[in-house]
């Protein structure tokens, strides 16, 4: 490429000209290709996904700059997109806000003076806040619910505590910008006393949740949330079903 060919392009040759301006290494790099075929190393600093523009840093050079990605070859654009999606799942932006539902069934729950039998639907709502200026397209969500439940031995004069689990996975794209609510299934807990037999307790004791994007190089990325943050229990890709009847 000769000095003629740079200034027909004045984004690219500007970038062509950042190759004499302090030179050091600094970070991973690709090799990009303009629409006419000319190579550039460079590292990505940011995507904005309305401009449509990416900043980008010369291999050996201090200085940024924001470009439009259409001076780029058309698989470079993909990977720039690919690249500005992948760092809007993990950028401090992008946010749940988890909240338990309860809900007791009064058509199922009775109470005499002899004993009380509580059914109570668990579930969880989720609020995605993306506050990124990139739209994640479908996602893999995953979440796992941890709850226990009590049942009685024989004679009914004890009790033994089982732990349960509840785990699905679905696909979910959330909208720059906005807000995307989900909610979880239901989980059907019970609790029981009664003057005769041991009485039987359930408590739900929180979820994790998970969101999974294929990189550009094929590889899984994730980000993890989970409430309570104090949640010890870890996770696990099944569901064990110990609920009441």
């Amino acid at each position: 490429m000769n000095h003629g060919e740079s200034m027909k392009n004045p984004v690219w040759g500007l970038l062509i000209c950042l190759l004499c301006y302090d030179m050091y290494a600094h970070g991973e790099s690709r090799v990009f290709t303009d629409s006419q075929g000319r190579n550039i190393e460079a590292e990505l600093i940011k995507y904005d996904e309305p401009k449509n523009s990416v900043t980008i840093k010369r291999m050996g050079s201090r200085r940024e700059m924001t470009v439009p990605i259409t001076i780029f070859s058309e698989e470079d654009q993909k990977f720039i997109g690919d690249w500005g999606r992948l760092q809007a799942l993990h950028d401090s932006r992008l946010k749940a806000d988890i909240k338990r539902i309860s809900k007791r069934d009064a058509d199922e729950s009775y109470g005499t003076s002899a004993s009380t039998e509580v059914i109570t639907d668990h579930s969880f709502k989720i609020q995605f806040e993306n506050g990124t200026t990139t739209t994640l397209e479908d996602l893999d969500l995953e979440y796992v619910v941890f709850y226990e439940q009590e049942h009685h031995l024989r004679g009914g004069q004890r009790v033994e505590e089982k732990q349960g689990t509840l785990y699905k996975e679905e696909k979910i794209t959330l909208p720059k910008r906005q807000n995307t609510d989900f909610e979880t299934d239901k989980i059907r807990l019970r609790t029981w006393n009664t003057y005769s037999l041991a009485p039987i307790d359930a408590k739900i004791l929180g979820i994790r949740v998970r969101l999974t994007m294929t990189s550009p190089a094929g590889e899984k990325e994730a980000r993890d949330f989970c409430y309570p943050s104090s949640l010890k229990q870890t996770w696990v890709k099944k569901t064990t079903n110990v609920q009441g009847r």
